[in-house]
């Protein structure tokens, strides 16, 4: 017969499972709850929400664990939570029609560029920009280094109307556009630098507003105001308006759906893209969340969304070709 000890070994082995399987069942539930209740003022919580999808994953043994044991409650719990998971993934996955488009609907390409303002290929990236055929840049982490360097470029003589904003470190943003554009005025009380634009369009003109809020994992309380703020700019935004950017926020996080409940569309999503990731990028550790958006409003209609690789940033860029509905 079997021996003593390996009985008791078996028995430790079971009770390991046991706890590591219902580790796994509590923390992704108190990951579920937060997003069932929109709570996101904790920064290991904003950490963590970020990583849903992959802690999800983690059900899938769980659950295979559980059968295996015939451990029935463990097998329920696995396949709430799934469920759960799934329902917060509907948005992503299957999001809501966009507004129809007239066949004369005017087109219009945006890049969204986070440069990382400690990158020294800005040349490298014109060049692939000047190939794109764009119409509207904006540059995240935008620096006097990266603009001297931009402007030296022949992508400069194709997009002459410029508003920029300088910051220190990775604060400073800008928007390059073929066409002309006015200035708004101030966006109130964000931290990083800002844009509030309006595109000169053959429909009357589109609102672009660039923005950048800094990452949770640094400042955090920032974060949370930069967001809260953008959010109610958002609700009062109006027809034909964009809001483009490295925003710091992925679709898994409560303060990204709030901006969507404002009436706004993800580009991404909207075009089938809604899982796509763009940091980190050009590491050892592959991208894993989606933080660089396209959000539009009513009155504009995202096409096609393309992502690309920009030389030494730490950020994929993003190319939405959005048209007008009205």
């Amino acid at each position: 017969g079997r021996s003593l000890r390996s009985v008791r070994t078996d028995s430790s082995r079971s009770r390991l499972g046991t706890l590591t399987a219902w580790a796994i069942l509590a923390l992704v539930g108190a990951l579920a709850i937060t997003q069932l209740i929109g709570w996101d003022d904790l920064r290991a919580v904003v950490v963590l929400q970020a990583l849903t999808p992959y802690l999800g994953l983690l059900l899938v043994p769980v659950a295979s664990w559980a059968l295996w044991r015939r451990a029935h409650l463990a097998v329920v719990v696995s396949c709430a939570l799934g469920f759960v998971l799934l329902t917060l993934a509907t948005p992503i996955a299957l999001p809501a029609t966009g507004w129809p488009v007239t066949a004369d609907a005017e087109l219009l390409r945006v890049a969204g560029v986070n440069l990382l303002y400690t990158n020294d290929r800005t040349a490298d990236i014109a060049t692939d920009l000047a190939g794109r055929d764009l119409d509207v840049i904006v540059f995240n982490e935008y620096t006097p280094a990266h603009r001297a360097a931009l402007v030296a470029h022949p992508l400069a003589d194709d997009f002459p109307h410029r508003a920029e904003r300088s910051g220190p470190g990775g604060d400073g943003i800008a928007v390059w556009s073929r066409s002309p554009t006015t200035v708004n005025g101030e966006l109130p009380d964000l931290d990083n630098e800002s844009l509030d634009l309006t595109l000169d369009t053959r429909g009357g003109g589109i609102r672009l507003l660039a923005v950048h809020p800094p990452p949770p994992t640094y400042e955090f309380e920032a974060w949370r105001r930069d967001l809260d703020t953008i959010e109610r700019i958002a609700r009062d935004a109006g027809p034909d308006t964009m809001i483009v950017g490295d925003l710091n926020v992925s679709p898994w996080h409560p303060s990204f759906r709030a901006l969507l409940d404002g009436g706004f569309t993800d580009a991404h999503a909207a075009t089938g893209h809604g899982f796509s990731v763009s940091w980190p990028a050009g590491g050892w550790l592959p991208a894993f969340v989606g933080i660089d958006h396209a959000l539009l409003s009513r009155g504009l209609a995202a096409q096609t969304v393309e992502g690309f690789d920009i030389p030494g940033s730490d950020h994929r860029g993003f190319v939405v070709s959005v048209a007008t509905t009205r």
